[in-house]
């Protein structure tokens, strides 16, 4: 699937309905896989970012890296010539993704998705993981953000697609 994905990464991971599929199986994703991601993501971060879907699959992206990467931190030189592993290319994105942010600091802290990410980079960076089910004030529109596709019978899937249909008739 993944390697599909490599071409049409940005378009897939932008549309409400693939994106929570892209979403739902990262946890399961390889290193090879992650990778995929990030290369598409880090041709253009900020649009990658900013978009209310994208942005989705990009924090879950971040947050599975340490998973692949803690092995190779022990011997990483950030001064000397990279390998042309996997893992090397993800703590590479990690560290371009954190030099946008910082390049675009404001921007990160008043865009919406944007300070997801965010706080996500400051978890991998800081070692630290706070998880969904910690009390963790969130605004409204974050809290309702998503329930409209987490209909248990699918059926907002299927009332989409026909109003999108009855749209371009």
């Amino acid at each position: 699937m993944f390697s599909q994905l490599s071409e049409e990464t940005l378009l897939v991971c932008q549309c409400p309905q693939t994106c929570s599929i892209i979403e739902s199986v990262i946890p399961h994703a390889s290193c090879a896989n992650i990778k995929v991601l990030m290369e598409a993501f880090s041709q253009d971060w900020i649009q990658a970012c900013t978009d209310k879907c994208s942005s989705h699959v990009v924090q879950k992206a971040i947050t599975a890296v340490p998973n692949f990467i803690t092995e190779k931190l022990k011997g990483f030189e950030f001064s000397g010539e990279a390998d042309d592993s996997d893992e090397t290319y993800l703590i590479q994105s990690v560290l371009g993704l954190t030099e946008c942010c910082l390049e675009n600091i404001e921007d990160c802290l008043t865009n919406l998705h944007m300070s997801h990410i965010l706080r996500a980079l400051f978890q991998v960076l800081g070692g630290v993981c706070v998880r969904d089910s910690e009390n963790v004030q969130k605004s409204k529109k974050t809290q309702n953000y998503g329930k409209r596709f987490r209909e248990p019978d699918g059926m907002w899937f299927f009332n989409f697609f026909q109003d999108d249909i009855a749209d371009d008739y």
